[in-house]
């Protein structure tokens, strides 16, 4: 499993190195970046530990003295209950430890409006890449980012989505890209030539299925990956295509924002 793989090298990590968590923010996430999207509304973490690292939660209320009892802690000492924090807390680490072989790097620039069109437009380009060859294809978006499956249906793909919440499931979000109930993900994988998944797919304890599926019905796979950022290294190794890495701070602020690619080595 992916995530058993991340826990067991960061074992040998803290093994090694004394690790302590130095910082958690735990932040409010209303965003609506242009008419395309739905208004996001998540809670996030940052970690600081070795490293710098994030993941989104569907826990909507961290008590700020529960987190205040990991502060200065060795990681080795913490029993998780929580797989965000943990999966943060992992982001952290490998923020000093994945491996340095980007195959492209960028920086977006400007308002978080500007910056919502620019990495839609890298993210079809991943898909491109992958999708040269293939007339017409179809791509299913799992956690749907409406201007990325826009991007994609500009660019004349077929283009479906899946996600779990009730604002936009069961219809259109954008011309003909229709939304269906997460439970379906693993369906309209197999009948896809590419699927764009999230990093949030690791917090729901999914992304080892999707991956497999995929590999099974050779389907590609694009990871677009806010939450765990810097695991990108697990994700290829596991068997994504591409890894596009969005480290805090997000597009949603508006600055400089870094996006990192790693692609699966043929």
């Amino acid at each position: 499993m992916l995530i058993e793989k991340i826990r067991e090298k960061t074992k040998q990590i803290i093994e090694k190195e004394e690790v302590y968590i130095k910082g958690i923010w735990s932040v409010d996430c209303l965003f609506n970046p242009n008419n395309n999207e739905r208004v996001f509304d998540f809670k996030f973490l940052v970690v600081k530990s070795l490293g710098q690292g994030s993941a989104y939660s569907s826990i909507k209320t961290y008590d700020t003295s529960y987190l205040k009892t990991f502060m200065g802690r060795r990681i080795n000492e913490i029993e998780f209950d929580d797989l965000a924090f943990e999966i943060a807390v992992h982001d952290s680490i490998f923020g000093k430890y994945q491996r340095n072989d980007f195959y492209a790097e960028y920086k977006l620039e400007g308002s978080s409006t500007k910056k919502a069109f620019e990495r839609a437009e890298i993210v079809f380009e991943e898909c491109r890449n992958l999708l040269v060859d293939t007339k017409k294809p179809k791509v299913v978006n799992v956690g749907v980012v409406t201007n990325v499956a826009a991007a994609l249906r500009d660019h004349g793909y077929e283009v479906m989505g899946t996600d779990f919440d009730d604002d936009i499931i069961n219809r259109y979000v954008y011309k003909d890209v229709y939304v269906y109930p997460g439970e379906m993900t693993n369906e309209l994988v197999k009948e896809a030539d590419l699927a764009v998944i999230t990093g949030m797919t690791l917090a729901t304890d999914s992304a080892q299925e999707i991956l497999d599926i995929a590999k099974q019905n050779n389907t590609r796979v694009v990871v677009f990956a806010e939450t765990a950022s810097n695991l990108g290294d697990f994700f290829i190794d596991a068997g994504a295509d591409s890894f596009i890495s969005e480290p805090f701070p997000f597009y949603i602020f508006d600055g400089t924002t870094n996006i990192r690619i790693k692609r699966k080595k043929n």
